[in-house]
């Protein structure tokens, strides 16, 4: 038994196309999907597949977005000197999924 993917927009639900499994019911039950849109909302149903046919796609996941864009840094602060500034700041409170550099 295999299983097929549909990925959806996340915030209007229109099908964004199938990702045929290479996964067996039999193995672990799940899969990386990739080509993904980094800040783009995304929703997921599965659909069981075997010699007889598909079954109906599950409820869909929740919405999920890959890497965003971090939240801004906070109490930017500045300290005067001669013909300088010294700046410093918080970190932001979301990295957006990915490290902040």
């Amino acid at each position: 038994m295999s299983s097929l993917f549909q990925k959806h927009d996340g915030e209007t639900g229109d099908s964004l196309g199938p990702t045929q499994s290479t996964q067996t019911f039999g193995s672990a039950l799940t899969e990386t999907i990739g080509g993904l849109t980094n800040g783009s909302a995304y929703t997921f149903t599965v659909t069981a597949i075997n010699d007889v046919g598909a079954s109906v796609p599950s409820a869909p996941s929740g919405a999920l977005t890959p890497a965003a864009v971090p939240s801004a840094p906070s109490g930017v602060n500045g300290v005067a000197g001669d013909a300088e500034v010294t700046l410093s700041w918080s970190a932001p409170a979301s990295d957006g999924g990915a490290a902040v550099t």
